[in-house]
């Protein structure tokens, strides 16, 4: 039921926000937008029969292109954030049988960054264009995470720490320290 569809994944529910309203039977009419990708697969491991499902979902909010959206909004927002959940199960007909998911975030570092677009070159210098010492946006961030998937939250950073010329490392260091305040607040 849309109504019950996170509205961060629906790309055009200011569209249908006022329509759901007036229609007895919503969901005969209303056909949610998502920007995301879908694929399943059956096979088959010593002789047993499993199926994957792997869905991918693109949050409306603060999304834009490599290098024109980075960061983190005021909102709390993540610049191009991404949920991918994977279920597996094994089936026992009519729908009975085992289970089992694992979602996954993806998105930006969430503090407040940008990269200058003007010049072209292969590495856009990164840029930390102001400090947020009670990390209030990353908290939102958190906040939400928190709300969408609950407690523990597991983080894995993939930027480098380690580099000739700082450049991604910044972006480590601040994660780092959001990441240590949020341990605190949280």
């Amino acid at each position: 039921d849309f109504r019950e569809s996170r509205e961060m994944f629906i790309w055009n529910s200011f569209l249908l926000k006022d329509f759901i309203g007036q229609v007895a039977h919503p969901r005969e009419w209303v056909i949610p937008v998502i920007h995301g990708f879908f694929e399943q697969h059956t096979f088959t491991v010593l002789g047993e029969t499993f199926s994957l499902a792997l869905i991918a979902r693109r949050s409306r909010f603060y999304a834009g292109t490599r290098y024109l959206k980075r960061g983190i909004s005021e909102q709390g927002w993540v610049a191009n954030d991404v949920e991918t959940e994977q279920i597996a199960w094994r089936a026992e007909g009519l729908g009975l049988g085992r289970y089992t998911s694992f979602a996954q975030v993806r998105g930006a570092v969430p503090i407040f960054w940008s990269q200058d677009t003007d010049m072209m070159i292969p590495k856009p210098a990164i840029n930390i264009p102001r400090l947020d010492p009670s990390y209030q946006a990353t908290r939102l961030h958190f906040s939400d995470l928190l709300g969408r998937y609950g407690a523990p939250l597991v983080m894995l950073s993939l930027v480098k720490i380690k580099e000739k010329h700082p450049r991604e490392s910044l972006l480590a260091y601040g994660f780092s320290a959001a990441v240590g305040q949020m341990n605190e607040l949280l």
